[in-house]
């Protein structure tokens, strides 16, 4: 096999596998990922760790958190929408939280056990990306194809003129 087609093998067995092991590390740690839809959480900055959250943002948090306090960002479903929804814990009382987004006037009284998860990491440029990336994969697929075909192409051309040339 050529070396650079080893290379370029090595290089994808490299990505698949580092993209196996986030997943399997994410699986086993119980973290979910997701993209912020909605600017729900956009608000002012707030003096808690998670201090706002920007639409479109990637956000990673614990599934089945144990501890939860007010200021934290919990997952919970609603028959509202069908979906997570992220929202800001504002009081407890008893098994009963009530949440609120950062960006909105209206708070809601959830029961404890409705919430799926606690985010404790929040970034919104790598959000973007992995949105355009998903949003784009064919044509992002068919441009890398393209290239990769060219690069193989030239490289095969100047290895011949090489061989002529001696």
């Amino acid at each position: 096999m050529h070396p650079g087609k080893v290379k370029t093998l090595i290089m994808v067995i490299l990505i698949v596998s580092a993209s196996a092991s986030a997943f399997l590390i994410m699986e086993t740690t119980g973290t979910e990922l997701s993209i912020v839809v909605t600017d729900s959480m956009d608000g002012e900055p707030t003096g808690y760790p998670i201090r706002s959250i920007p639409k479109g943002s990637l956000i990673a948090s614990e599934r089945s958190p144990s501890d939860i306090q007010i200021g934290d960002v919990v997952g919970y479903h609603t028959n509202l929408i069908d979906g997570t929804v992220y929202h800001r814990v504002i009081s407890i009382d008893g098994e009963n939280i009530t949440v609120k987004g950062d960006n909105l006037d209206l708070e809601e009284t959830i029961q404890i056990q409705d919430i799926c998860g606690k985010v404790f990491f929040v970034n919104e440029p790598l959000g973007h990306i992995i949105s355009f990336v998903k949003g784009n994969i064919i044509p992002l697929l068919t441009i890398l194809l393209g290239a990769y075909l060219l690069l193989s192409k030239e490289r095969s051309d100047y290895k011949g003129r090489e061989r002529e040339e001696k």
